[in-house]
């Protein structure tokens, strides 16, 4: 169950018309559900009397979403791929393209995307369904940003989006084009590191969820 300080809630965020409507069901279907009346559910609806947090609770499961979906405008961002136990990121569809979605209580970093983790245990910061969220500019303009030098980093190179570090190299290509060291973070010994590398673009991990669905975060299609 999730906790509230508020007994009830403010009806300037109440988005439970709008879910219902989503859902299909009408208020005396909902009232019936819930063992009240529709005039309640209409008042409730239509922002007349503030909704308790029994009736949050109530409501959130009747319509199968979470509790902040009902008194918060969920704020959602695209999850492009997953991350595989070799660091490269599955694609969902084309990684450019809108794929999945998580939305949360809360605001994401400004354009801003996700993949998520896979199952791999062994790695300490490694849980499933670990969300790893970046800024979709380097993407969209095809840069290296400078923040990424020595941070965890989602990079696109060799025809791959990967998960690591990076580095600029001191070499540069025969073309004069910069070359980037790149280090796969799960691997140990001489393969771990790619020596001057061409990158497409690569940009730093700004916030990582471990657990989301403790946090709110949900995935959806």
């Amino acid at each position: 169950m999730n906790n509230f300080n508020n007994n009830s809630f403010n009806m300037q965020t109440n988005k439970l018309k709008e879910i219902a409507k989503s859902k299909g069901i009408m208020a005396k279907e909902l009232a019936d559900i819930l063992g009240t009346t529709k005039e309640t559910v209409s008042r409730h609806m239509n922002g007349k009397i503030a909704i308790s947090h029994d009736f949050v609770e109530r409501y959130a499961d009747a319509l199968d979403v979470p509790p902040e979906w009902i008194i918060f405008e969920p704020k959602g961002i695209d999850v492009l791929g997953r991350i595989m136990p070799n660091f490269i990121v599955e694609q969902f569809t084309s990684f450019e393209e809108k794929t999945k979605t998580a939305t949360a209580p809360f605001n994401f970093p400004p354009n801003s995307a996700a993949v998520l983790g896979g199952n791999d245990k062994e790695q300490e910061f490694w849980t499933d369904y670990t969300l790893y969220v970046f800024g979709r500019s380097a993407m969209t303009n095809r840069i290296v940003e400078p923040e990424t030098n020595n941070r965890l980093s989602i990079i696109k190179h060799d025809g791959n989006i990967k998960l690591g570090r990076i580095w600029k190299s001191s070499r540069t290509s025969e073309t004069n084009k910069v070359c980037y060291d790149i280090e796969n973070t799960r691997m140990r010994g001489d393969g771990a590191m790619k020596r001057e590398q061409d990158v497409v673009w690569a940009t730093p991990i700004l916030a990582i969820y471990t657990e989301p669905k403790l946090l709110g975060i949900n995935i959806i299609d």
